[in-house]
């Protein structure tokens, strides 16, 4: 599904990591349950729910999907060094993730990338489209409703 152009179009950069722990814990990632979801900055189960939680949690916003990808490509190489898998690091290559990270984000869609730590935390990096097409009626988090 493409995207018309538009100015409003942009999509929102989320970074996490943390102890799997808190990963593993579903109150912290779902807006049903209210109180926990509003205060954690863990990510949500359902990526498009990053668009109901506070704003201070945007690290970045992107009109150009190319920019966007760089960023997310950025950040997972910043945790390459320390994966619990490092034969991951490779498969499939960051450039290719980067240029359909790209794509999707052209098109109107989400990327998610995560990944295990050798420590036991958890990386999680997202853009997210934003007006969503999963969630059309969503407020913006930086314009409010």
């Amino acid at each position: 599904m493409e995207r018309s152009p538009s100015a409003d179009v942009h999509c929102h950069a989320y970074a996490w990591i943390g102890p799997r722990r808190l990963f593993d814990l579903e109150e912290e990632r779902r807006p049903e349950f209210e109180a926990a979801f509003a205060v954690s900055d863990v990510t949500p189960v359902r990526v498009v729910e990053w668009l109901r939680k506070p704003r201070r949690l945007i690290r970045s916003t992107f009109t150009d999907p190319a920019e966007a990808a760089s960023w997310i490509r950025a950040r997972a190489a910043e945790v390459l060094p320390e994966l619990l898998h490092p034969e991951e690091a490779d498969w499939p290559a960051l450039d290719r993730r980067e240029k359909s990270a790209a794509d999707m984000i052209g098109r109107g869609g989400d990327v998610v990338w995560g990944f295990y730590l050798r420590d036991g935390r958890f990386a999680s990096y997202a853009l997210i489209s934003c007006p969503n097409r999963l969630e059309p009626g969503l407020p913006c988090p930086e314009r409010g409703p």
